[in-house]
């Protein structure tokens, strides 16, 4: 007997993928979760089965009220965005939700992005080809990590982004250079990557190619992209060509070279104490070097990091995966010292140079691995700790380092509150109390945020 290879059911929640998912009735009365791309709570919705628990919409048989027309033309193709059919104020209370089931815990109402579009100060695009050659550039395909779709507009950026995309998009089809294909280290062109200065204006455009010498980009063609981007962008815009090295057994190496322009990026951003006037912060920013990619929610945490630290002028401070320094900077004229770890030795240049420019002299920073660094006990012990990880949150050592030091309290910034609430959970076990959860939505359309938990030795 064939399979039915469609569905009806109600969708009643969503997922931490943001797609919607509701209970499929099987023939033995038992019923198995299917998760349903683009859909709402509340929605009756017959789907087609893909797998065993994912399905797409076939037919909406009771939409939601609070549906709407997504604002892009990519939309649900693209998989930049997952959720422009759901009013913004409603995706904000899917995330508090989402925050308040990770902690045991009072969490403050979260803090909404000032701009649920045009918001992002960076993208980065793929180039791409198929077998018949037909090129792409753009954002990689909503459940397909492999494709990649031609994109002629997107609405978390400023408009000269798709503009110039546009622009490149002209150049690869006159130059015919071909895409890099990785399963076999052909071709030429990897990624293409924009930037701005939100405060300042300031624009880069990042070229990056394959390191394979036998797929080098030819000189006249790099000087056609050059020219192209230039007349586009302006005179002034930065310009670097990036080459990816891949060699088997060893780790990846990128080499930078400027074509145009400045080889940083310049931002600004308005701090707000919780007491007395705001104050500017000025950051250079390195093709490599990571910074918050909405510049205004990045003011935002930097501010509330300030506001609940509860910093006392004795304070002596650790900032742990500081990156180009911006935590750590934003509290420094309030406390006795600062001291900033990261092992990204492009970021921690950055933040020497932001150390001068903002003239702070009780920073000081130091480039290595975390735990490494902690473990040779080179400095004061911190009355604080301010923790910025990557996404996969802190390993092991780092938490039992930190927790040696017996710092006071420790103010813990993540972007993956999940990797957060298992880390804030180890903290728990070992005398630290939560005082305050401030999540804020830094990415709008999206299932992101970045969420704040300052905890208090006991």
């Amino acid at each position: 007997m064939k399979k039915d290879k469609t569905a009806e059911l109600t969708v009643d929640r969503l997922t931490k993928k943001g797609w919607g998912r509701g209970e499929r009735l099987l023939e033995d009365g038992s019923s198995r979760p299917i998760d349903v791309p683009y859909s709402i709570p509340g929605e009756r919705v017959k789907v087609k089965l893909l797998r065993r628990n994912l399905g797409e919409i076939e037919e909406l048989i009771t939409p939601s009220p609070l549906r709407q027309e997504g604002r892009c033309v990519h939309f649900g193709a693209c998989g930049g965005c997952r959720w422009q059919h759901i009013p913004y104020e409603r995706q904000t209370e899917e995330k508090q939700k989402w925050v308040e089931n990770l902690f045991n815990a009072t969490v403050q109402p979260i803090i909404p992005c000032p701009q649920a579009w045009a918001y992002r100060n960076k993208m980065e695009w793929t180039f791409s080809q198929d077998r018949e050659g037909n090129r792409y550039l753009g954002l990689y395909l909503a459940n397909r990590a492999n494709r990649v779709l031609n994109v002629i507009e997107c609405h978390l950026v400023h408009q000269w982004f798709a503009e110039t995309l546009a622009v490149v998009r002209a150049w690869w089809e006159e130059t015919g250079v071909l895409a890099y294909y990785p399963p076999l280290d052909r071709g030429t062109l990897r990624t293409l990557t924009m930037r701005e200065g939100i405060a300042t204006g300031d624009r880069q455009v990042i070229l990056t190619v394959s390191g394979n010498p036998n797929w080098a980009l030819k000189k006249k063609d790099l000087n056609q992209f050059v020219s192209r981007i230039k007349a586009h962008v302006g005179e002034e815009v930065s310009i670097l060509l990036t080459i990816q090295q891949i060699a088997k057994g060893q780790p990846t190496r990128f080499y930078e070279m400027l074509l145009n322009g400045r080889d940083t990026i310049r931002e600004t951003l308005l701090i707000q104490p919780t007491d007395g006037d705001p104050f500017p912060l000025h950051f250079q920013i390195s093709p490599m070097a990571f910074f918050q990619p909405n510049s205004k929610q990045a003011a935002t945490i930097l501010s509330k990091v300030l506001q609940l630290g509860g910093f006392t002028a004795d304070d002596i401070v650790y900032d742990l995966y500081c990156g180009g320094g911006a935590l750590g900077m934003t509290v420094a004229r309030f406390v006795n010292h600062v001291y900033g770890m990261e092992i990204v030795e492009e970021a921690c240049l950055d933040a020497k140079e932001n150390q001068k420019i903002n003239q702070l002299t009780n920073y000081t920073m130091v480039t290595g691995s975390v735990p490494l660094i902690l473990e040779k006990q080179l400095f004061p012990n911190p009355t604080a700790v301010i923790i910025d990880p990557p996404r996969a949150g802190c390993d092991e050592k780092t938490l039992e380092l930190i927790i040696s030091l017996h710092p006071k309290k420790v103010i813990y910034v993540s972007c993956h509150p999940e990797t957060q609430a298992r880390d804030v959970t180890v903290l728990q076990e070992k005398g630290y109390q939560i005082q305050v959860i401030q999540p804020i939505d830094q990415f709008p359309q999206t299932v992101h945020l970045e969420n704040i938990v300052v905890l208090h030795a006991l």
